[in-house]
């Protein structure tokens, strides 16, 4: 007897005039899909052309309907392990890319087929109810980050924040300080554009970065630093494994920040000792020129392993 596939329930999103369509018949798919995008859910889509993102839930990859071509070449691929200061993600993938096709294979995970040029992806999770929401979360994202490219906007691994119309961006790799340094300039007024991947546009004579508000994730050495993060209660944040989560307008009197230039990049560093001290560059330009090269050219590489963590 064949199985009959349940309806898709199809759920609206746009971002900074980039309409969005996702569908899938997993209420487990959708939960944190939803929470994801949760500042840009739409009922309806003034835009046309969406990018549509169906995502279905299998139980082994024999239900994977993908075949591959013998002109298929591999881009990249990588085990999942820890790699320099990266800590180890247990993932590994491989990426194809098969015509027009860019396929991220994450083997007992499942797999991503995505077509930039017809704004479409397909996924395929394999038992996604032995999976963590944050995992779910996170192949989506991936898979929405390539269409959004398409349409010029991109994302990189950093927190950001804005205030007066001044951008500040925190990049590095998870244990570098990215999150405390964040909730401590977001408790001094500055106002919350991302913990992990604010969107970056080329406004073609300079670079706007637009607010991407999703949950904030914290350790628990973060979480000794603040007394209001000690302090919260479970439905405030949100309980976890290795991480807890809470949103911004939960705990701080902050709204989400306006589309800004970037004004600061900071790069801060764990250290053993009582007294912090920064140092500033007087001038931005040389790091926006950087800035385009560097990112324009490595968001393109598949996937950032310590996008999870």
């Amino acid at each position: 007897m064949t199985a009959v596939e349940k309806p898709m329930a199809e759920y609206l999103f746009s971002l900074y005039g980039t309409p969005v369509r996702y569908a899938t018949a997993s209420p487990l798919l959708a939960a944190p899909v939803n929470e994801l995008l949760r500042h840009f859910r739409r009922d309806s889509l003034e835009e046309s052309a969406p990018l549509t993102l169906c995502f279905r839930a299998v139980q082994d990859r024999a239900d994977i309907p993908l075949t591959i071509s013998s002109s298929a070449r591999q881009l990249s691929s990588g085990t999942g392990a820890a790699v320099g200061d990266r800590r180890e993600t247990g993932l590994p993938y491989e990426v194809i890319q098969d015509g027009g096709r860019l396929i991220a294979d994450f083997l007992d995970a499942g797999v991503l087929v995505m077509d930039g040029v017809q704004g479409r992806a397909d996924g395929y999770l394999i038992k996604p109810e032995t999976m963590p929401a944050n995992l779910i979360e996170y192949l989506f994202h991936l898979a929405l980050i390539e269409l959004l490219r398409r349409r010029g906007l991109y994302t990189i691994h950093a927190t950001a924040l804005e205030k007066h119309g001044r951008g500040v961006l925190i990049p590095g790799n998870s244990g570098r300080g990215k999150t405390t340094s964040f909730i401590s300039l977001l408790r001094s007024g500055y106002r919350y554009l991302s913990d992990d991947h604010p969107l970056i546009r080329d406004a073609g004579t300079h670079v706007d970065v637009l607010p991407f508000p999703i949950k904030i994730n914290v350790t628990e050495a973060t979480i000794a630093f603040f007394p209001e993060l000690r302090d919260a209660p479970d439905h405030v944040l949100h309980p976890g494994s290795p991480k807890r989560s809470f949103h911004a307008e939960d705990l701080y009197p902050t709204s989400v920040g306006d589309r800004c230039q970037p004004a600061m990049v900071l790069f801060p560093h764990v250290v053993d000792a009582l007294t912090v001290t920064s140092s500033f560059s007087p001038r931005a330009g040389p790091w926006k020129s950087s800035f385009r090269r560097r990112y324009w050219s490595t968001i393109q590489r598949w996937p950032d392993e310590n996008f999870r963590s």
